[in-house]
């Protein structure tokens, strides 16, 4: 009788860039470094975002930082308005939210590019008025509606949730330079907590090269989770016009 194949094969492991074996590469989430000297012509980018790193306890142990994935998803319809309170109802520090456009140019938050999986349509958002997809509810009860930036924003600047922080994950099949343009606009648009400004507050998770010197063109005082590899991994981006 044959042995049964493996469930397991055996893969050969994807190469990994060198500057991961680099001593010197460091946890954001832990503590900073100083910007190499080589790397003067980014002196003028923003600070690392303190408020994402590693909480110290009195012990002097750190306390990793939870990050609410599309909020509180497993007790709501992932990003809608229920799962971000929800997530902040159980104490999450921070909201990562996914960005995409409609078909008139506004930003709402949906993983997927189109309804089907979430709400049963299969159409793409990037197809569709905010009109027509503010009237549709999400296949997982309680059936809520997709909610805008704007609408995510307004909740984060209502009093008691100053200190929550939110990640917004930028999807590619956005147009990049109108994606960015429109996400500056909704967050100028609202008024930040008394507090805290929305620069210390939000953190962009941009995830191609080309949406990096559109960070420093429409929002430049906010921080992404890319600036600080770039001088690691040494890359040609024309970050400076």
């Amino acid at each position: 009788m044959e042995a049964a194949a493996p469930l397991i094969q055996k893969v050969s492991p994807l190469p990994l860039p060198p500057f991961l074996f680099n001593e010197h590469v460091y946890d954001s989430l832990a503590e900073a470094l100083p910007m190499p000297s080589q790397y003067s012509d980014y002196a003028d980018w923003p600070p690392p975002a303190s408020w994402t790193f590693a909480r110290k306890l009195p012990t002097g142990e750190k306390l990793p930082q939870t990050i609410a994935h599309r909020g509180y998803k497993t007790k709501h319809p992932e990003n809608t308005m229920g799962a971000f309170r929800g997530a902040v109802k159980v104490g999450a520090h921070a909201i990562e939210t996914d960005v995409h456009l409609t078909k008139d140019n506004v930003v709402v938050l949906s993983h997927d590019a189109t309804l089907k999986r979430c709400f049963g349509k299969d159409e793409k958002i990037v197809n569709c008025t905010w009109d027509y997809i503010s009237q549709q509810r999400t296949l997982a009860n309680p059936h809520e509606p997709m909610p805008r930036l704007q609408d995510l924003l307004q909740f984060l600047a209502s009093p008691g949730v100053e200190n929550t922080w939110l990640l917004l994950d930028i999807k590619l099949d956005n147009d990049a330079d109108e994606v960015m343009r429109l996400i500056a606009h909704t967050i100028s648009s609202v008024p930040p907590s008394p507090y805290k400004p929305w620069n210390q507050r939000i953190v962009l998770g941009c995830w191609a090269a080309k949406f990096i010197p559109l960070c420093s063109k429409h929002l430049p005082r906010l921080r992404n989770i890319a600036y600080r590899l770039l001088p690691l991994l040494r890359a040609a981006i024309p970050i400076r016009a």
